[in-house]
């Protein structure tokens, strides 16, 4: 962003891929809600629109899931009511039909026309239609069908990706030779590593970005190893096939000036001790293994009739393990909930999730069951389970739950 000749460098989120986290349109500016002050006063300063900040689907990732021009917004069909309401004085808005879901990385629009993911359903293109108010056209980009991640369209024009094709300029179908070309890409970067020696084949490599005086750390940018990476690709006769090859691991962190890192000492990390990955990579990964919590969990009182049926006797509380509070029936099961753990995910289809661990202990004689409660941040209801648990042993259930619209903080409750 240049402002007087000045070269003024934002971030959002944490993250410089302000396309991924922030949406623009004629009229409005959609930014996520931990976007700082700073940024939000430098992006009405240089773009002239007051930036309102909001979530969709739960998730900061604006500029994955809507897209928008000066007539309304087509947004992900995982939005909440909530959600939706904010942006009413934005003009029309609709959710995207069908299981298709990052409006923003499929549509690409300004006020006059729309190309569209090929893969789109009639109804989604007449939603996005009637919803922009401009003629939708299905086709590719650079022979990618996410033509909202290629490129970037205003009412003066449309910057596209370097590869777009004369045909795809020109309206035409990709021919065989153009197909084949896209095959045996493989085998063209392979001839481009003839040569190279194995130690500078490792992708383990680590760099020093910027150095902060005032607190002396240094800001280090971080390959890990290589991931597999699975694509659902279309195929010419409508069908569909999985597309997988590898995928360069990025990670960020900060370390004292003393210690910045060499490529062997990384390495020596990734092996004992790797730091978790970013927030953002939520927006292109199916699982965030970055945000592991352990949740806030209480521990209650079972009643007696979540024992096994037809024992007599009352129900007596009592100290369990380690002075923790159980309950004791008078078959004796002991239960508390000894562990929670939460993984939150992101992907096209669900949206935001949580995938939870739970950890019972029954330390009695005889098997109970345990109702347990899972509840989001707001103490709404997400599930309620049942969880059976053997005598003198320890059960792990897992649930996952959708988080979509919601904060993502998920707490359990053992509950009588």
């Amino acid at each position: 962003m240049q402002a007087n000749g000045s070269d003024r460098r934002l971030k959002i989120a944490g993250s410089a891929l302000l396309g991924v986290f922030a949406t623009c349109t004629e009229t409005a500016l959609l930014v996520p809600p931990e976007t700082g002050s700073r940024a939000m006063a430098a992006l009405e300063r240089h773009l002239g629109l007051a930036p309102l900040k909001t979530t969709v689907a739960g998730s900061s990732v604006l500029g994955s899931l809507v897209c928008g021009n000066s007539h309304g917004f087509v947004i992900t069909p995982h939005a909440s009511d909530e959600e939706m309401e904010r942006l009413s004085s934005l003009g029309r808005r609709a959710r995207l039909p069908g299981k298709i879901s990052a409006a923003g990385n499929v549509i690409l629009a300004n006020d006059t026309a729309a190309i569209v993911h090929a893969g789109l359903s009639d109804r989604a293109c007449e939603s996005i239609s009637r919803t922009l108010g401009v003629d939708v056209r299905r086709g590719t980009i650079g022979g990618l069908k996410t033509v909202g991640m290629t490129s970037v369209a205003t009412n003066r024009g449309i910057l596209v990706h370097p590869r777009i094709s004369e045909a795809e300029l020109a309206g035409r179908e990709l021919t065989d030779d153009d197909l084949l070309f896209i095959r045996d890409i493989g085998e063209r970067l392979d001839e481009a590593l003839l040569g190279v020696d194995e130690r500078s084949k490792k992708t383990t490599i680590v760099a020093d970005v910027h150095t902060d005086p005032n607190t002396d750390m240094a800001l280090e940018e971080a390959v890990g190893y290589v991931r597999m990476i699975v694509i659902a690709c279309d195929r010419p006769d409508g069908g569909v096939f999985l597309a997988a090859g590898p995928t360069y691991s990025y990670y960020e962190f900060k370390q004292p000036l003393s210690e910045r890192l060499t490529d062997e000492g990384w390495r020596e990390i990734l092996v004992d001790d790797p730091p978790q990955d970013p927030e953002w990579t939520a927006s292109f990964a199916d699982f965030l293994p970055c945000s592991v919590l352990m949740a806030a969990f209480e521990e209650k009182e079972i009643d007696g009739e979540d024992a096994d049926e037809g024992t007599e006797g009352d129900a007596v509380n009592e100290v369990g393990p380690e002075g923790d509070l159980g309950a004791k029936t008078a078959r004796s099961a002991v239960i508390r909930l000894e562990e929670f753990e939460v993984r939150i995910g992101w992907n096209l289809l669900e949206g935001w999730y949580a995938d939870c661990t739970i950890a019972l202990r029954n330390s009695g004689d005889a098997e109970g069951t345990a109702d347990v409660v899972l509840e989001d941040g707001e103490g709404k209801l997400l599930a309620e389970l049942k969880i059976p648990v053997p005598p003198n042993s320890t059960v792990t259930e897992r649930a996952k739950v959708d988080i979509s619209g919601r904060g993502q903080e998920v707490n359990s409750k053992l509950v009588a």
